[in-house]
């Protein structure tokens, strides 16, 4: 019984036309807390609270502002609108990538990619390259970039045929170190000394943060925003929007 009511809880959330949604504080998204819950990210830039958990023990997420992926060590769930889809799934955590009501998955536990169209999930027979993957984006349905750090350190941006799996081409990712978020193929969020840092595709880089510990991972909570989190446990928002750019700390509490 508690299944059905967290379910039917998502899809209210996710409806745009309801009165839930009309009364409900300002949404940017949704995300995984410390404790593996999917929660919506409620409220506005500064003041920010999460909502009720609509999924537990999640270990990856992604919401694009259209639909989200989330990911459980047994099960791939995707929601887009008022359908929800599950999938077996291998243990351990993914990333995601976004276009449209397609995405891509990819699982670090078997190194493996799958597309979602918006109906079917697919495995991508991807060829073979060396390296760690770091993060996905996508420059259309049907296409896929893997942002690779290779054995030289130097991070590779490998565009691939979505479908065939077929490497089309490789370049070097300028700049970019640590863990990292693809928001394009010029744009990314990385860590570094300094703190997080915004590269944008005019090479200009804006410094968000000094006060990151360690390893930083990101995860994308909708449009025009991201989820942080370090070795500390600290958790930011960060917004990339061009002019509104920003950071700002997400509470581990409740509605």
């Amino acid at each position: 019984m508690r299944e059905i009511c967290l379910v039917l809880l998502f899809l209210m959330a996710l409806g745009q036309g309801s009165l839930f949604a009309q009364l409900a504080p300002p949404r940017i998204g949704y995300v995984s807390d410390s404790t593996g819950a999917f929660r919506p990210v409620l409220g506005v830039s500064g003041n920010f609270l999460l909502g009720e958990p609509l999924a537990d023990s999640v270990v990856s997420a992604g919401f694009s502002g259209t639909f989200s992926f989330f990911k459980t060590d047994t099960t791939l769930s995707i929601v887009d609108g008022a359908v929800k889809t599950d999938f077996p799934s291998s243990d351990g955590p993914a990333i995601f990538s976004f276009s449209a009501h397609a995405g891509f998955v990819y699982s670090f536990s078997g190194r493996t990619l799958q597309r979602w169209d918006g109906a079917n999930l697919a495995d991508v027979p991807l060829d073979f390259f060396p390296g760690d993957v770091l993060a996905l984006a996508q420059p259309d349905l049907n296409r896929v970039w893997l942002a690779v750090r290779q054995s030289d350190a130097q991070v590779y941006l490998l565009l691939f045929d979505g479908v065939t799996g077929t490497l089309q081409s490789s370049a070097p990712l300028t700049g970019a170190s640590g863990n990292l978020a693809l928001l394009n193929d010029q744009e990314f969020l990385y860590g570094n000394a300094s703190g997080l840092v915004l590269h944008r595709d005019s090479g200009i880089e804006i410094t968000l943060s000094a006060s990151l510990v360690g390893d930083v991972h990101f995860e994308r909570i909708g449009a025009f925003w991201w989820s942080v989190r370090d070795d500390a446990g600290q958790h930011f928002a960060v917004r990339t929007e061009p002019g509104r750019e920003g950071v700002f700390q997400l509470p581990e509490n409740t509605q």
